[in-house]
């Protein structure tokens, strides 16, 4: 469904883990257009975390003060992303991260971009591609609002997958409790 959009899945095992993820972490890039402005989609992609389950991590700036409430946690703005992500993986998190990178150059968003567990880079407008990013979202943040309004319809599958592993698992341990009774009896 997220390809029938204009989202590019490049890693779709890697993409698996959005059943597993707790938090994301979101660059001031990611919520702000390419001239700096507050983007239309940056309190829906909020709304969708919160709803989500998720603990949303931000970068502290100025023209997202009026956001932080829909926050979790305000990372001060001169503080690598890479060490962010770091850290929350140190608290055994499982991170999405959402940057816009400027360009190749822009080492530090693209470190910390490729340091989540999934990686979503935002190429729309002019953006840079990231072609190590798990996904790329050619709309912008109306992509990554398509991929969070999904984490609960992942944890779902994920948990009824379990389900099913486990009953499938008591059901052959059944049938070869069964088949092992059946023949102490013919002797």
């Amino acid at each position: 469904i997220l390809s029938q959009t204009g989202v590019l899945v490049r890693e779709t095992e890697r993409l698996r883990q959005l059943e597993m993820a707790d938090t994301v972490v979101l660059h001031p890039s990611a919520l702000c257009t390419p001239g700096g402005g507050v983007d239309p989609w940056a309190e829906p992609l909020l709304d969708a975390a919160r709803r989500a389950g998720l603990r949303v991590v931000m970068a502290d700036d100025p023209a997202l003060a009026d956001f932080t409430g829909l926050t979790d946690q305000v990372e001060p703005a001169g503080r690598p992303l890479s060490e962010v992500v770091d850290r929350l993986h140190d608290e055994d998190r499982t991170v999405v991260t959402v940057t816009r990178p400027g360009s190749a150059d822009d080492t530090g968003a693209l470190t910390g971009l490729l340091a989540g567990d999934v990686a979503v880079a935002l190429a729309d407008g002019d953006g840079t591609v990231v072609w190590g990013a798990d996904v790329l979202a050619l709309h912008g943040p109306e992509d990554v609002w398509r991929l969070l309004t999904a984490v609960p319809a992942a944890r779902k599958v994920g948990r009824r997958s379990q389900t099913l592993a486990r009953s499938g698992a008591a059901l052959s341990g059944l049938l070869v409790a069964v088949g092992e009774s059946r023949r102490g009896q013919r002797t």
